[in-house]
């Protein structure tokens, strides 16, 4: 009987989460419309999933534009160097936006960088990522959830054969997945 519901149980979260992500998703995207829609236009339920279209397509157009036409991307560095670096909280601001928005642009493929390592940590032989080489900054993310963890400054550790993606889903299985890769 318990075998059966620790199925079902696993089952059906995954696909609940995503459920709620999306319901989350969609009335989010529904208040925004509804707040700047003009009253004198009645909401339909398929303005939302316009918007999501919209929003992809100028992204894709933004993302081309600054890929091909290389003077704008002069001038958006140009804008960044002289303006955006010169008001005092706007930099902060912006440039703590771009850091995180290009770690997660960045391809993981593309980021040859990132080791897996085994470093000590509270006395104990921990996994982490080593994210600065030339600085030996390792980051070690918590189980179950890799968003959160510890980062630390360190020259003793030792690189693995592990992939970032097996990494990930040891972690995310707590061991489970992928533990007998780590020697």
């Amino acid at each position: 009987m318990k075998k059966y519901f620790r199925l079902g149980l696993g089952l059906l979260v995954p696909i609940l989460l995503v459920a709620q992500v999306l319901i989350w998703g969609y009335g989010f995207i529904h208040n925004l419309i509804v707040s700047y829609l003009p009253s004198e236009i009645e909401f339909q339920w398929y303005f939302v999933f316009l918007a999501i279209l919209i929003t992809i397509v100028f992204i894709y157009i933004v993302g081309i534009i600054f890929s091909f036409i290389k003077p704008i991307a002069w001038i958006k560095h140009r804008v960044e160097k002289y303006i955006i670096d010169k008001i005092p909280i706007v930099n902060k601001v912006y440039g703590f936006g771009k850091d995180i928005s290009d770690s997660f642009i960045t391809d993981i493929k593309e980021d040859g960088n990132l080791k897996v390592v085994e470093v000590m940590f509270a006395g104990q032989l921990s996994l982490g990522i080593l994210t600065d080489e030339k600085h030996n900054i390792v980051f070690v993310p918590t189980a179950p959830n890799p968003l959160n963890g510890f980062v630390m400054k360190t020259d003793e550790y030792k690189v693995t054969d592990i992939s970032f993606t097996s990494f990930i889903q040891i972690l995310a299985s707590l061991g489970k997945t992928n533990g007998k890769l780590w020697k």
